[in-house]
């Protein structure tokens, strides 16, 4: 029987028919899947190939991978004995001499700043926003921003999403890192039983300010992870009104409805995305039209 103190050997050997050449692997769990058919919907232990970084969605057990620890920060061992997930990524990378991973664990606290009252003026609480672990750089890239953290399914920082608030209108936004590998997600919405699937992480604090769970994409693109994530879920596919956002809706239904969710197209019906609604709207109106689609 495998211990909890696991390596990539092992968590192979119970599922060796597990996909690879992926940064997000999947695996049959050795905890709680021994009764469970193998195949792919069962497979619901995810490993960070860059980090090490495992955890099952199943059972909740998690850790670090053996194999990593000889890389990792003293007292990493401790890490698998109080479940705590600690995420040892490469070295942070550089973009014209930026170092954007320094620059998030620098970043302020969002109340009090100026990203507060840019915030505030797109109709969500700065104290909302920042439970839902938005900060403040004075400095992104040379430029005042409200941050984004964009996660892996493990909840390790795999890239950041800046929003200018300057007023320019060149470049209102910019990311660095690897979004492609997560989300921006709001708390709790990738284990919640009903999720809206929106574009950008001030639309998912928007619905999320009214009830309704939320996770960002940055952009029309997605994890590869997220389908399978969200397959037991109901999700509602809520991208932008425009060209953009109905096709990666069209994509994003077929998708997740090949996963064997209940998918819906939630289309924003006074703007152009879920925040505009929100400014439009106001709080109590936009959550009562959107109470039908809430869990109690």
């Amino acid at each position: 029987m495998l211990s909890h103190v696991l390596t990539l050997n092992e968590i192979e050997s119970n599922d060796p028919h597990s996909p690879c050449h992926r940064t997000q692997r999947r695996f049959l769990c050795p905890f709680c899947g021994n009764t469970k058919p193998k195949d792919a919907a069962h497979r619901s232990l995810c490993v960070n190939t860059l980090t090490g970084a495992w955890i099952c969605h199943r059972c909740d057990e998690r850790g670090l991978l053996k194999d990593y620890w000889g890389n990792s920060q003293p007292g990493a061992s401790s890490a698998v004995e109080s479940k705590t997930i600690i995420s040892f990524a490469k070295a942070p990378t550089l973009t014209n001499g930026f170092n954007w991973k320094k620059s998030w664990f620098v970043s302020s606290r969002l109340c009090g700043t100026p990203g507060a009252h840019y915030i505030e003026r797109r109709g969500i609480p700065a104290r909302f926003a920042e439970s839902c672990g938005v900060r403040f750089a004075a400095d992104w890239y040379r430029r005042p921003a409200v941050l984004f953290p964009v996660k892996d399914e493990i909840g390790g920082l795999v890239a950041v999403s800046g929003r200018y608030i300057d007023g320019h209108i060149k470049m209102k936004t910019r990311a660095a890192g690897r979004k492609s590998l997560g989300v921006f997600s709001t708390p709790e919405a990738l284990r919640a039983g009903v999720v809206a699937i929106v574009e950008g992480p001030i639309d998912a604090i928007s619905l999320a300010l009214c009830g309704l769970p939320a996770v960002a994409m940055i952009g029309s693109n997605w994890a590869e992870w997220a389908p399978q994530s969200l397959s037991s879920k109901q999700v509602l596919i809520a991208t932008d009104s425009d060209e953009a956002g109905d096709d990666a809706a069209k994509r994003l239904y077929e998708v997740f409805t090949g996963q064997g969710c209940q998918a819906i197209r939630l289309r924003p019906g006074c703007g152009k995305d879920w925040n505009d609604v929100l400014v439009r709207m106001g709080t109590s109106s936009l959550r009562e039209a959107l109470k039908r689609f809430i869990l109690p």
